[in-house]
Formats: C-alpha cells, structure tokens, sequence
C-alpha cells in the first residue's frame, strides 16, 4: 500500500498516515500489484494483544488476515478458507500449538510460523512448523519470514535484467 502511494507521487509520510486512517476506518487496504495480494494468513494466537500487533503488520504489508483464539476455530477456518500462511502460537488452547502444525502440515500445503515466548525452535520444526519466531516477534523479522515463506520477498525475487550500455 505505501510503495503504491508513493510511485504515485505522495510522500512517505503521507503514505503511512493515509495507511493509518485506512486501517483505523476499518477500510480493506488494497495491497496494490504482487503476488502477496492474494494470500488469507491465518494467525493462531492466544494472547489478544500479540495477535493485534502482528495482525497490523501483516495488514500492512496488504495480507488479508483472520485472527483466532482457540485450536478449534484454526481448524474450522483452515479447513474452509485455505489460507496461503498459518502462524502459530504454541501455547494456544492449553499448548495444543504443536498438534495444530501437526494438523496443517497433514491437511494442506500452507507453510508454517510458530511462535512462542519459550524457545522451543526445535519441537515446534518436528512438529511441522517451517519456521519459528520467539516473542517478542520483532516486526521486520516477522513480515520477513512471512514473505519468505509465501516467495515474494524481495531476496527471493526474480531480479529483472539490466541492459548495460
């Protein structure tokens, strides 16, 4: 959204602030061109506060998001929305986090974030988890990974040819 709004002339500033009342109107902010555009990532949290700060970057970055709190609603939206990314956290539901990238893994091709605030990188990639994140999850990290994983970060990216002269 913000390098839209600026290759059509608004400053950074302007962007993110035009961004901002986007966000804050509840309006659906258009991702402009890419790839990502197209990817629902469901984002499976037990803390409230954690799922809005990384619901806000992933928004952001133009990725349409459904935020839940239970291991049963992951599954039930998994299961009818087949999102393009899940991201977990472990201790959801009592600690069923493992069991749900378990799940998603058998159930469909989605890559995997898990996250915790115990560090536990280890279990949480046995259980299927493609990557894992320990919280605090730093921002720049964390839409990093995410665009990684789905192939449109900029280091994965195709790089268009240059004519010399």
């Amino acid at each position: 959204y913000v390098k839209t709004r600026m290759s059509e002339g608004a400053s950074a500033a302007d962007a993110h602030r035009l961004l901002g009342l986007q966000i804050e109107s509840g309006q659906p902010v258009a991702a402009g061109r890419g790839p990502r555009a197209r990817f629902l990532v469901l984002l499976a949290e037990h803390d409230p506060y954690a799922a809005e700060f990384q619901e806000y970057f992933l928004k952001t970055e133009g990725y349409l998001v459904e935020a839940v709190f239970d291991e049963a609603s992951a599954r039930r939206i998994f299961t009818h929305h087949a999102p393009g990314l899940v991201v977990v956290e472990v201790l959801i539901s009592g600690g069923s986090g493992y069991e749900l990238c378990r799940y998603f893994k058998r159930a469909g091709s989605a890559p995997v974030v898990a996250v915790s605030a115990l560090e536990c990188r280890d279990e949480a990639v046995a259980a299927g988890a493609d990557a894992f994140l320990l919280k605090p999850v730093d921002p720049l990290q964390f839409v990093s990974t995410v665009r990684d994983l789905l192939g449109s970060s900029a280091f994965l990216s195709p790089q268009q040819e240059t004519a010399t002269l």
